[in-house]
Parts: C-alpha cells; structure tokens; sequence
C-alpha cells in the first residue's frame, strides 16, 4: 500500500490576535489504494510538516532562503479509502518572514514555499461487525501541487497573491512611506535627540515591534519636544526649539509663524493624549497598541519635528 498523497490548492490569511496573522494553506489529502472490502476507510494523523521559503526565478529553478519552522496541521484527517479529504496547514506571518517575502519580490523574484511532510495513516475495515486494522503507514513526503507541466513540490505564490496577502494583513511597507530625517541642519539639541529616536522607532516598527517604537515615539515627545511641563500640568515645546523657530522665522510676518507653531504645539500634545491611551510612562505598556496606532503616532510626530527643522 501507498502512503496517501498531499495536494495544494490555495490559501487564506487567518487573523488571531491583534495584529497577529496566520497564512492557512488548504490541501487535499489523496488516498490511492483501493479496497476489496465494502466498509474500509483510514485517519490520517495530524501531519508534522517542515516549511522553506524559497527565491524561485521560474517553477523549476529555486533558491532557499531559510526554514521557516516546523508545525503541525490543523487535525487529524479520516476518510473512503480510494478518496480525498480537505487538510489545512498554518504558517505564522511574522514580520521578519514578510520582510524576506516582499525581498524576493523586489528582487522581480517569485516568492516560493517547500513543505515537506510526515504522514502517518492507520486503514481500517469492518468485517462481521469488528473494526480491524489493515495496515499502519509512515513516510516522509511533499506538498504537491499539480501544474500544466505536472507534479511539483515548489508552491509559486504569484506577486498579486502576495498583494493579497499584505492586503489581509494591513501590512504596510514602511520604508517606502518613511519621512526622510536629517538632524545635520539642525544645531537644536532637543530635536537631534528626537531624529535619532524617531529613526530607531522606525527600525522597530519594520521588526514589528510596536510597543518598543510606541515607547520611542512617547520618548520623543516627552523628553525632548514637549519637555517643559506648566504648573497646570500642560506640555508645551521646549523653549530651545521655540526660540529657534522664531529665528528662523520671517521678520514682517512674525504673527503667522507664532500660531503655525501653536498649531505644531497642539498636534504634538495629541499624539501624546493618544500615547498615554497605551503606556503611562516611557518605560511600560499599559495596553498593547495596533500597529496602525503606532504608525500614526510616528508619521504624525515624525512629520512635526521634520519641519521644525526645516
């Protein structure tokens, strides 16, 4: 007897929490042995399984990239002998693995996975009324996927699947989108500080780690931006920052850049009221934030301390 065979046949991104994504690979598990009895039937275990992320240049030419872990399926599988069933596999979308996947694309690659499986199968059949073990299976072997040039283990992710999937997980590529910062024009200690904060919030954000650059960004503001604090508890600019602005500033319209930096003053204070919504201080998090609430924050106070400078 044969082990059952495993057939790729598309995927889906599953959200779990907050932030956290699942790409679930749907399958169907082929038996090919055929059975002299009328009642015969096997399960398939829960399949262990070994995932690749591969470079690939066309379906027969791939380069691996690296493993991406070993899983387990979502649950065991029993159907006909002679028949097929639906299995589902379900890999974490972390954001370094969508780093190296959005890599490959760039590199006008195709974004390609091996998945090698151990099946284990147990055959049963009825005779007089018993249930009997037929046979009990274990190999090693592929998620296929059947082709126009036929059977192959290397599943090509076409570049608008891989839109899609970025799509499902609101995924967005921040260094295209990053504000350019530069501290060399500015001689303002506070707002050098702020660049170099706000460049390792980026750094943070690209890893994925949203509290840490949630964490950078309320440093910012905090500790350099809206460093004096009134006796009302109010935060204003810090006065450096101020007296340069108005320096800088030209002399015949003096009013009009006195309210542009009130209006700068009050978009940094909100950024803060949305901070503090997830940490009280520079050092905890109270509740964890979205990674959109971070980007906004970033963009928002990034966006601010740029033209400060400018």
């Amino acid at each position: 007897m044969d082990v059952p065979e495993v057939f790729y046949e598309g995927f889906s991104v599953e959200k779990e929490l907050a932030d956290i994504y699942r790409l679930t690979i749907k399958a169907r598990v082929k038996d090919n042995n055929r059975s002299t009895e009328r009642e015969s039937w096997l399960q398939v275990n829960r399949i262990p399984f070994d995932v690749e992320l591969h470079s690939a240049k066309d379906p027969s030419t791939s380069i691996e990239i690296g493993s991406l872990g070993t899983f387990d399926s979502l649950g065991p599988v029993t159907l006909t002998q002679g028949d097929s069933s639906y299995v589902f596999f379900s890999i974490p979308l972390s954001p370094t693995i969508i780093e190296k996947m959005l890599e490959i694309r760039d590199k006008d690659e195709k974004v390609a996975f091996k998945i090698r499986l151990t099946i284990a199968a147990t055959y049963y059949h009825k005779q007089q009324g018993q249930v009997i073990v037929s046979d009990i299976l274990q190999s090693q072997g592929m998620l296929w996927e059947n082709t126009r040039e036929g059977k192959t283990s290397l599943i090509l992710i076409p570049e608008d699947k891989i839109s899609q999937i970025l799509c499902d997980i609101q995924y967005t590529e921040i260094m295209r989108f990053e504000i350019p910062l530069y501290s060399g024009t500015s001689t303002n200690d506070s707002l050098k500080k702020s660049v170099a904060l706000l460049k390792h919030a980026a750094r943070l954000l690209e890893q994925g780690k949203n509290e840490g650059a949630l964490l950078d960004v309320r440093k910012t503001l905090t500790n350099h931006l809206l460093a004096e604090v009134l006796p009302n508890s109010e935060r204003i600019l810090d006065k450096s920052i101020r007296d340069d602005w108005m320096r800088k500033s030209p002399r015949d319209i003096t009013a009009i850049y006195e309210d542009i930096l009130l209006r700068i003053q009050e978009g940094l204070r909100a950024a803060l009221k949305i901070a503090n919504k997830f940490s009280h201080d520079d050092k905890t998090i109270s509740m964890p934030p979205m990674r959109r609430d971070v980007e906004f924050l970033y963009f928002n106070v990034a966006q601010a301390v740029k033209r400060l400078i400018d």
